[in-house]
């Protein structure tokens, strides 16, 4: 699979929407990279927007995760 045959648009699109969700453009970039050496050279397409689509959604997991235990330091837990 070759960069020309990706449409952009739906690339901007996904990417822009990782942003949105809170990834940061470094680990976007990252999976983009990690998606297209998981497929492989010889995969599709829709098998490369899959992957990636994957890769996004659990870095988008792991941020709001790590977000989350971060903000939940400092804060007394209850113990009723």
């Amino acid at each position: 699979m070759g960069p020309h045959e990706i449409p952009s648009t739906t690339v901007q699109s996904i990417l822009e929407s990782a942003r949105r969700f809170g990834l940061s453009e470094a680990a976007t970039w990252g999976a983009m990279d990690d998606a297209l050496l998981a497929v492989g050279t010889d995969a599709t397409v829709a098998e490369y927007f899959d992957e990636l689509a994957g890769k996004l959604a659990r870095g988008i997991l792991l941020s709001e995760r790590e977000a989350s235990r971060t903000a939940g330091r400092g804060k007394a837990r209850r113990t009723d």
